[in-house]
């Protein structure tokens, strides 16, 4: 027993050792692997947990008792080292393929060794991780001159961010269509330490330099817009450069854009100067109180604290990734077409309860007399004091037919949780108290979340079943995404606006169980074959839900918006995330196989 349980841990160590060097190693630019913090994350992993400790723990502490170091001196030089540096980068990058070879479409990445050129870029690659490297070093200038302040979110999040993100493109992509990212960067980078050398000169120089302050955070915000359009040329049928850069840069960049965006309206337009920005440290702790656990849900199953969640999150990768996969090594498939047909009508009707409330609830006493004729009519009562006891008018229904009871439930149900009551469409918030309605609302987010984590066994069956190929990125990425997100959404906001979501998700999941359900009932490979059009018709589907989900939350940002904008930034790049995988997942699976058919 002993022996196995070993054999067991070692082949999942195996499969991480394995994974491991596919991922750092094979896939890696070899010409740049020798590179200092070039061989492995940890380096860059440690770096940066050194430099959150310093920012947020060490610093703020070591600084409580002494006065601001002035370190003028020192700001001209780093101002002046980095006009340099990007001037530097500028013409190394420009020099290595963009006034040679290089344009502005899909641009892959030179991998050769024994062209100058290539390693010439991919040296500058480097140099340009160098650069954001000593860029974390603002931050320890900002807190030794006690300007806490000017350590917000967007602060901490972009130098963090932008070093992840040169370091996977010197150690995987050092070159190509990424190094665009460089140049622009680079030349905003120029104007952006230009005027903070200029401004460390005096406060007259800042006088006459304030109006070039907001053209800068403009300037920033279009230079975020054009990486955004021109590395979205990844996910174009005829591009070859690999999609994962899409994956990585895009919804990185739509953050970015989202923190810059938020910065400009704060500190531009809002009336109240007193609170342009706010310090990292004030900032989140405003955030954990005023956008504190919901206290009606602590006690609930799974939302006392997130850990639960993470470790169902952690066993069901290690089943998929590594136990089933060596479980089945030397086993057949299963068929499970049983089990199949058991699921996909249980995830059927448990979207309808999602959408429409607890259909049991509808019997004879829920039926309103006729004066007249004392017979049951088509009006139900209502039973909450929200709707003060008006009746519902709803369609006629024979006595036997269930499908019409079944929908005059949805109204009676939907009725007694918002939407048709006093819900809107627009920006409408969370109702926290105690009411009948708001616990009911709250109740059903909790519902959703279990649904969501019975969504896992889906790729429990895909793996038992040795479908290896339908278990791909967009698959395990979507469903621990939305379980996640179903978990916050709980958690913090059971109500108001992000309700929208599991409505529409739940509708087009109706749709998409029924496909399954009459696919796996199908006696033969006919009745799959007639069914085979819609498909492409269900991704369309999922990716107008998406588009729909994405305009419904972006109302998080207009000003009258009474809604924590923390929302918005969990939940957009995730959002915008499922979007490209399955635009992705579309264009590979039925828009190229359309074009070969044609060719």
């Amino acid at each position: 027993m002993n022996c196995s349980v070993g054999s067991t841990h070692l082949e999942g160590m195996d499969y991480i050792n394995e994974y491991y060097e596919l991922i750092f190693i094979k896939w890696a630019d070899e010409r740049t692997a020798t590179l200092p913090l070039m061989s492995s994350p940890f380096p860059i992993f440690g770096l940066l947990i050194t430099y959150l400790y310093v920012v947020f723990i060490y610093l703020p502490n070591y600084m409580t008792h002494k006065k601001p170091y002035s370190l003028k001196g020192y700001l001209t030089v780093y101002n002046l080292f980095q006009v340099i540096a990007c001037c530097v980068l500028i013409y190394g990058v420009a020099t290595s393929g963009w006034t040679s070879t290089y344009t502005l479409g899909c641009q892959e990445v030179d991998y050769s060794e024994d062209s100058s050129v290539s390693i010439r870029m991919a040296k500058f690659m480097w140099w340009h991780m160098i650069v954001k490297m000593s860029e974390l070093l603002e931050t320890i200038i900002f807190l030794l001159r006690q300007k806490s302040s000017q350590v917000t979110v967007l602060h901490v999040y972009h130098h963090v961010s932008t070093l992840i993100i040169a370091w996977i493109a010197c150690k995987y992509f050092p070159g190509g269509m990424i190094s665009f990212t460089v140049l622009i960067n680079s030349f905003v980078h120029i104007i952006m330490y230009t005027y903070y050398l200029l401004s460390s000169f005096g406060p007259h120089m800042q006088n006459r330099l304030k109006w070039i302050k907001r053209k800068i955070t403009i300037i920033q915000m279009v230079q975020l817009a054009i990486i955004l359009a021109h590395t979205g040329q990844v996910l174009l049928p005829s591009c070859r450069v690999p999609n994962i850069v899409a994956y990585i840069y895009l919804p990185n960049v739509s953050i970015n854009i989202f923190l810059f965006a938020r910065m400009y309206f704060e500190t531009y337009f809002k009336k109240s100067k007193t609170i342009l920005l706010v310090s990292i440290d004030v900032y989140l702790h405003h955030s954990f109180i005023t956008f504190c656990t919901d206290p009606r849900v602590h006690d609930w199953p799974f939302m006392s604290n997130p850990w639960k969640i993470i470790a169902i999150i952690g066993i069901y990768l290690y089943m998929i990734y590594v136990y089933l996969p060596s479980f089945m090594s030397d086993k057949k498939p299963y068929s499970l077409k049983g089990i199949i047909v058991v699921y996909n009508i249980f995830q059927l009707f448990a979207c309808i309860t999602i959408i429409y409330g607890v259909i049991t609830k509808l019997n004879a006493s829920d039926c309103i007399l006729d004066k007249n004729t004392e017979r049951r009519t088509s009006y139900l009562k209502s039973h909450t004091k929200e709707r003060n006891s008006t009746d519902v008018q709803l369609p006629p229904c024979e006595s036997n037919d269930f499908f019409c009871k079944m929908c005059n439930a949805f109204v009676l149900q939907l009725a007694t949780s918002g939407w048709t009551t006093r819900y809107r469409l627009i920006c409408e918030p969370v109702d926290y108290s105690e009411n009948a309605m708001a616990v009911r609302m709250a109740s059903y987010m909790w519902w959703t979340l279990l649904l969501k984590m019975t969504e896992l066994l889906e790729t429990i069956i895909f793996v038992l079943r040795k479908k290896y190929n339908q278990v791909s990125s967009l698959h395990v990425y979507h469903h621990i995404s939305t379980l996640s997100a179903a978990w916050i959404v709980c958690k913090y906001v059971p109500g108001g606006l992000l309700t929208f979501t599991p409505m529409i998700n739940s509708l087009v999941h109706i749709f998409m169980y029924t496909y399954y359900f009459l696919a796996a009932m199908s006696p033969g490979p006919q009745l799959q074959k007639t069914l085979t059009w819609i498909k492409p018709k269900l991704t369309m589907v999922q990716l107008v839900q998406l588009v729909i989900i994405i305009v419904q939350n972006m109302q998080l940002f207009l000003p009258g918006c009474g809604i924590h904008n923390v929302v918005g930034f969990i939940f957009l790049p995730n959002v915008c995330v499922n979007v490209i995988f399955f635009l992705n997942f579309y264009t590979k699976s039925y828009r190229n196989k359309n074009v070969s058919k044609t060719n």
